[in-house]
């Protein structure tokens, strides 16, 4: 209620509720048309994305005040900032109403966060067959939809870039090899389940991603945990927050080249019966 009651535009008011909500009612036409065709979708609404951020946030804060407290003697602070940002996924996931992406996201973080409770060394690679796993005795049929291939298909080609890696290149070199292979990777996936790819995503996405992650959802959820002890100080950051919004608004409008920025997929060839 308070959301929809802000002094901000209606547009904004309603990417507010869609990402700290999951309440995407108010969210029109043309606001979608302008993802779809950017290939920015998955940011602004509840996604794996913003569940995983929430617990990263929460696992960095906690793991560095646990060494300052020196805590860490008594239990290490890895996992007891993993204990910290499964509380926190699980907390956020049902403040969206659990929806089948914020699913997914609590399942595999809970799955890493208790691999590192149990092993503070635990591989990703066999921790993320864990999750994939856990998923489909979760949701059998979690296999028949784009977001279980996209998502898998996402998170391994990250790891397989990233793993080993360290200090090869400069981090903007690394950023654009991992655009660059997740838009190699993942277009076969986009031409089969929606029949087109946007060419316009990568550059989109590497503006839109850390934008979102760093401008518009910590000051989001720092206002929704002060909205009930001070509404001032929460609608001010939810005002900034609204500005931010505005501002990625501009530059997703200013990347949109319309139907000649989607990238169709090829015919598929006739079986000449």
């Amino acid at each position: 209620t308070h959301l929809r009651q802000l002094d901000l535009p209606a547009e904004q008011r309603a990417v507010l509720r869609a990402l700290a909500l999951g309440d995407r009612a108010g969210m029109n036409r043309e606001q979608w048309r302008l993802l779809q065709q950017t290939g920015t979708s998955h940011l602004l609404a509840i996604s794996g994305l913003h569940v995983g951020l929430v617990a990263s946030l929460v696992f960095l804060v906690t793991e560095r005040s646990w060494r300052r407290l020196g805590a860490a003697r008594c239990w290490p602070s890895p996992r007891a900032a993993a204990l910290a940002a499964m509380l926190a996924d699980l907390t956020y996931a049902l403040l969206s109403g659990v929806q089948v992406p914020a699913q997914r996201a609590t399942i595999m973080i809970w799955v890493w966060m208790g691999a590192i409770v149990v092993d503070a060394g635990a591989r990703p690679w066999p921790v993320l067959g864990l999750a994939l796993l856990a998923i489909l005795l979760h949701t059998p049929l979690a296999v028949l939809t784009a977001g279980f291939w996209l998502s898998f298909g996402a998170v391994a080609l990250i790891l397989y870039l990233s793993l080993g890696r360290r200090g090869q290149g400069g981090r903007l070199r690394r950023t654009l090899q991992v655009q660059l292979a997740l838009v190699a990777g993942l277009t076969p996936l986009l031409w089969l389940w929606f029949q087109q790819a946007s060419l316009i995503a990568p550059l989109a996405n590497l503006i839109a991603i850390p934008w979102v992650s760093v401008l518009v959802v910590p000051p989001l959820f720092l206002a929704l945990t002060l909205l009930p002890l001070s509404t001032t100080l929460a609608d001010g950051l939810l005002s900034l927050t609204g500005l931010s919004l505005q501002g990625l608004w501009r530059c997703l409008q200013w990347l949109d080249f319309g139907d000649a920025a989607q990238w169709p997929a090829p015919p598929a060839g006739n079986a000449g019966l």
